[in-house]
């Protein structure tokens, strides 16, 4: 007879940071009046973002383990003395964060979305734990070994995990995506990307490239569409050849792309549309790199404006503190009763004029 083996455990990082914190506690590895180590030398050792760090500090504090002071950092207390642990820790019922494979939590977007939604939850006691997870995995072991309450699906999730959700009965939420089925928070993205073909034709460009990220994201198909309806009004069309497929959201995947590009069109765009910052950012370097200039030579459109104190691109505000407060809150009806309604929840955006783009 086969014996049984335990279900592969999803990688939470926090979680994982926690324990590890927590053990050299317990074991005096850390003794009471040590500091731990900074925040940033904790993500860097783990490879997460600083919000994560955050969270596994704080739920040390919660428990009594840890104590913050100011001016000095975090401080290990005495754990004879800890009485908090028990009934803090079970007070908090979990929701999971899960996002496909191949996006990262430490991107910009991800970022703000994740640390806006757990200060909206934590209010109401409910902690975010947040994974990568894909069609393969099991959503059946996922919930019953963290004992969640609630699922909050991100962008390009597979239908069949959705499916399940809603088989199990569990409350479930989707942001950046779409789906029929249950309630869908996501940016205007058709309309954010028809203010950007608008705000191109406004300033003269004709010729304009597309730098598409992963096709099969709903976002990327609806920005497309944004983008050439309003080329359409104007009378002029965007063929398939101006829209340039990129491996992947990230600047290198748009830096390598457009070079590529550069190097073997007959005819040079004036302006570029990213569809994400990133995107943008990766095509910045790549008409640098082909020894041109932003925006003298080529301009470029970006869109989330989730940069805008480091640089004035020019991009589509997605308010994305706005998206993940709609996704709280059609989580949190579910957790206290309400129905899953099935809906679409579009946060409108509008235009930002930077300084890479300039009128013809």
């Amino acid at each position: 007879m086969r014996e049984k083996t335990q279900p592969e455990k999803i990688p939470f990082y926090y979680q994982q940071i926690y324990d590890e914190i927590k053990s050299q506690i317990l074991d005096e590895s850390l003794r009471s009046g040590d500091l731990i180590a900074p925040e940033n030398e904790i993500a860097k050792r783990h490879g997460v973002n600083r919000s994560t760090v955050r969270k596994a500090l704080q739920m040390l504090v919660d428990e009594g383990y840890v104590e913050k002071r100011p001016g000095k950092g975090s401080v290990v207390l005495d754990k004879k003395i800890n009485k908090r642990a028990p009934d803090t820790a079970s007070s908090y019922r979990n929701i999971g964060f899960f996002l496909p494979s191949g996006n990262a939590i430490t991107q910009t977007f991800y970022a703000t979305l994740f640390c806006v939604l757990e200060r909206e939850l934590k209010r109401f006691n409910f902690s975010l734990l947040y994974s990568t997870f894909d069609e393969q995995d099991d959503l059946a072991k996922a919930i019953a070994h963290y004992n969640l309450s609630g699922i909050i699906f991100v962008s390009n999730t597979s239908p069949r995990q959705i499916g399940m959700a809603i088989e199990y009965g569990i409350p479930c939420t989707l942001v950046n995506s779409y789906d029929r089925r249950i309630p869908s928070i996501l940016s205007d993205n058709f309309n954010g990307a028809y203010l950007a073909g608008k705000y191109l034709l406004e300033c003269g460009h004709r010729r304009v490239l597309i730098l598409s990220g992963v096709r099969s994201y709903i976002c990327s198909e609806e920005r497309i569409e944004g983008f050439r309806r309003a080329f359409a009004e104007a009378g002029l069309k965007i063929p398939d050849s101006c829209i340039l497929p990129a491996d992947s959201w990230e600047q290198e995947s748009g830096q390598h792309a457009l070079l590529e590009y550069l190097k073997n069109c007959s005819s040079m765009p004036t302006a570029i549309f990213g569809l994400n910052d990133r995107l943008a950012f990766g095509a910045m370097q790549a008409i640098r790199q082909y020894g041109l200039k932003v925006p003298d030579d080529i301009s470029v459109m970006g869109y989330d404006n989730l940069n805008a104190q480091m640089f004035p691109l020019s991009s589509i505000e997605t308010h994305v503190e706005s998206i993940a407060e709609a996704t709280a809150q059609a989580q949190l009806w579910q957790q206290f009763g309400g129905q899953r309604i099935p809906s679409r929840i579009t946060i409108p955006t509008e235009l930002v004029r930077g300084e890479t783009v300039r009128r013809i």
